[in-house]
């Protein structure tokens, strides 16, 4: 996840969460191997504010960081 609005971390008070990585930083290790072989993934990440009017955001959150994680599994199965 983005944590950049801390806002969001109220989302995760009650949780018991092993480990954390950033958004972006999950990917840039996935990619380049740093994370070992993909079995599976369960990704539910995207944008769904129904009052979003920035397009690129749009697309580069819901669309090209969803292809990129696609490849990057791809090539690590």
């Amino acid at each position: 996840d983005d944590l950049t609005d801390g806002h969001k971390i109220a989302n995760l008070a009650d949780l018991q969460i092993a480990d954390y990585l950033d958004k972006d930083d999950f990917l840039a290790r996935l990619e380049n191997g740093g994370l070992g072989r993909v079995e599976a993934v369960f990704h539910q990440g995207a944008c769904s504010t129904t009052t979003e009017w920035n397009g690129k955001y749009m697309m580069d959150v819901n669309y090209a960081y969803s292809k990129r994680l696609l490849h990057a599994c791809l090539a690590l199965r």
